[in-house]
């Protein structure tokens, strides 16, 4: 069994990440630390855990005795108290709010972490990730498959809408760390990526949409993306604008492929924000690092019907 703690239990994060922890069949909660909650009943705060969970929250962590440690704390909150590798080597570090910029300063050999992009890192021995935010990984999901065949030029314009329950980031940052996971697969490609993040009056979606100029047919655009997503077991193609029901509640990301009427390639990617880029991708990064089925544990289900 795995031996997990959260760090930072009293925000939504951590509630939809202990929905998940909870019927993980290969997980032991051994903690949820929240110094100002100490032996409150967790189920206080996350009242959806009802009758799932007797857990207390606890004032400290002994970090000797976990093998993976979720960091939930709020975006640009220190992170002084999270150990060091020095001092914990062997313990898996995922933190779904960090900067990346500031983790790969304290931790060069820290993962970006979408598994659609960095799967091999992850399975190979990663003890430090930070999940990118909502943003980031649908846009990087959304435009992978074109960057590795080198089909992105120019400026890319990119408007994602979020929900108002997804922590939002600056644009300009989605952009800059998007950009720079996709050069990494792109070669010579020669592109920008600009971002537009928009917070709208949902609760839980998120949705992309791009155009790009591509004389390439549809039915060759769509072989390219499931070529490169086949072996992924948590994103779908698709020629058909899907319904967002399709993914609340899921760890699912789904990407839409159409032609408009003056032939260029119209890019429509949807999720959920509250799980892709936070707690489903938090889990779904510690079954690849833990050596699971990637799935295990997220075939969550659609609530909105």
């Amino acid at each position: 069994m795995i031996n997990v703690g959260i760090l930072g239990g009293d925000n939504s994060l951590a509630g939809e990440l202990l929905r998940i922890l909870v019927n993980h069949p290969d997980v032991v909660i051994r903690g949820i630390c929240e110094p100002s909650l100490a032996e409150h009943d967790v189920t206080s705060v996350h009242h959806g855990l009802m009758g799932e969970t007797s857990l207390k929250f606890c004032a400290e962590l002994d970090y000797g005795k976990l093998d993976v440690l979720f960091v939930t704390l709020p975006c640009g909150e220190s992170r002084a108290v999270v150990p060091p590798v020095g001092i914990a080597p062997e313990l898996c570090v995922i933190d779904v709010n960090a900067d990346f910029s500031e983790a790969r300063a304290q931790d060069p050999l820290v993962v970006y972490g979408v598994p659609e992009i960095n799967r091999k890192p992850l399975v190979r021995g990663a003890r430090r990730v930070v999940i990118p935010s909502p943003a980031e990984v649908v846009a990087s999901i959304a435009l992978m498959p074109l960057a590795v065949r080198s089909m992105l030029d120019g400026i890319v314009d990119v408007v994602v809408d979020t929900g108002r329950e997804t922590q939002l980031r600056d644009s300009n940052d989605v952009a800059k760390y998007v950009g720079q996971a996709l050069r990494l697969v792109s070669g010579d490609s020669d592109f920008d990526i600009h971002i537009s993040v928009n917070s709208i009056n949902t609760d839980r979606c998120i949705e992309l949409n791009t155009v790009i100029k591509s004389p390439i047919p549809i039915d060759n655009i769509i072989d390219i993306y499931e070529e490169l997503y086949d072996d992924h077991n948590l994103t779908y193609v698709t020629a058909e604008n899907m319904d967002i029901k399709e993914v609340v509640g899921t760890d699912k990301c789904i990407v839409s492929l159409t032609k408009n009427s003056g032939g260029d390639l119209r890019i429509r990617a949807i999720a959920d924000s509250c799980l892709r880029g936070g707690a489903g991708d938090a889990v779904h990064v510690m079954n690849l690092l833990m050596g699971l089925y990637e799935k295990t544990g997220l075939s969550l289900k659609a609530s909105m019907y």
